[in-house]
């Protein structure tokens, strides 16, 4: 009978396991993402990954390298596709003690992330640290590249930092696309621009309390730009 008793503790405790932490998390992600899924552990994206119109929530503590080929048609990206009624949406959901970090090694193309040619989609990311992504000498230049345009869709990045990094650039075009971009740091950018802000959606959009190394290139409607400081000779 104590044996008994023991084996449904032990059980019930591993039921609630599997229902805190899903069993979705893999090292290698499949090319074609089609249903909502969780990242987490050591990621590696080797080759082009698509999120078809599908939710990714990225664990805390999880680092994502891109680990493409020298000599590869096209350096190694996360694509935002999406599809007919659906929003593909990555959740880099890091904590301060247990950040996120999303890089590409030395030596290796660098990686980026992107909505694809007539996609939209959105991107939350709070405390992530963001290493080698994008850059002139890429095939990628720009970091992060999303077209916002749907209703719903946003950009947050909150308390992230980009190293080494080709700019992030948005453009919104949906009325209600939205953005916050909240104490984040740009530290040896790749370039002269940090952010790129542009098109005509009419969603609030926030940018205060940064800090980086380069410009802001900032030409949308309803910003509210306040307390960033630019430092260094690229800044402007």
């Amino acid at each position: 009978m104590i044996h008994q008793i023991h084996f449904k503790s032990v059980f019930w405790f591993t039921s609630i396991l599997h229902l805190a932490f899903p069993l979705y998390a893999q090292t290698v992600p499949e090319s074609v993402v089609r249903q909502d899924t969780v990242w987490q552990g050591e990621m590696e994206i080797r080759e082009p990954v698509s999120v078809m119109g599908v939710t990714v929530r990225v664990a805390p503590g999880t680092t994502i390298r891109f680990k493409g080929q020298q000599g590869a048609a096209s350096p190694p990206a996360v694509f935002l596709n999406s599809t007919a009624g659906n929003e593909p949406r990555l959740m880099l959901e890091g904590t301060a003690d247990r950040p996120i970090i999303v890089e590409t090694p030395e030596d290796l193309p660098p990686g980026m992330i992107c909505t694809t040619r007539g996609s939209h989609g959105t991107l939350i990311a709070q405390h992530v640290v963001f290493r080698r992504l994008g850059g002139s000498t890429s095939g990628n230049a720009d970091a992060l590249d999303l077209q916002l345009s749907a209703v719903g869709n946003e950009l947050r990045l909150i308390d992230c930092r980009f190293e080494n990094c080709g700019p992030v650039r948005m453009d919104f075009l949906g009325p209600t696309a939205a953005a916050e971009i909240k104490r984040c740091d740009f530290a040896d950018t790749q370039g002269d621009t940090a952010l790129l802000l542009g098109g005509s959606g009419s969603g609030e959009k926030t940018v205060t309390d940064n800090i980086a190394d380069a410009g802001f290139r900032l030409n949308c409607p309803d910003l509210l730009l306040q307390d960033n400081v630019l430092v260094g000779p690229a800044a402007a």
